[in-house]
């Protein structure tokens, strides 16, 4: 299972607002810090966060035992999809 944690900034990013209500796929964390998270054997864990470069969403997803990061230029609230759905399709983000 892929565990995505997300900061404020990307949980902003993949939120909206609908009638005066957020709105956000995002849920609370099962701990405040992600290492006394439970991981069964197959679990991975990623951390999200979003920064704006020339008014374009730039996305880093990182995981966490490796520290290996992939980098989304251009992103879109549609990126949630492709994310939660294990990178079947990277370059359909677009």
């Amino acid at each position: 299972m892929l565990i995505f944690n997300c900061t404020e900034a990307a949980s902003n990013f993949f939120s909206r607002v609908s009638k005066g209500k957020k709105v956000t796929p995002v849920g609370k964390p099962p701990s405040p810090v992600i290492e006394d998270d439970e991981l069964g054997e197959l679990d991975e864990q990623w951390l999200v966060h979003v920064i704006t470069v020339q008014r374009k969403h730039v996305l880093f997803v990182i995981h966490v035992q490796t520290r290996y990061c992939m980098i989304f230029a251009g992103a879109k609230k549609r990126t949630l999809k492709v994310l939660s759905s294990g990178f079947p399709n990277v370059g359909s983000m677009a």
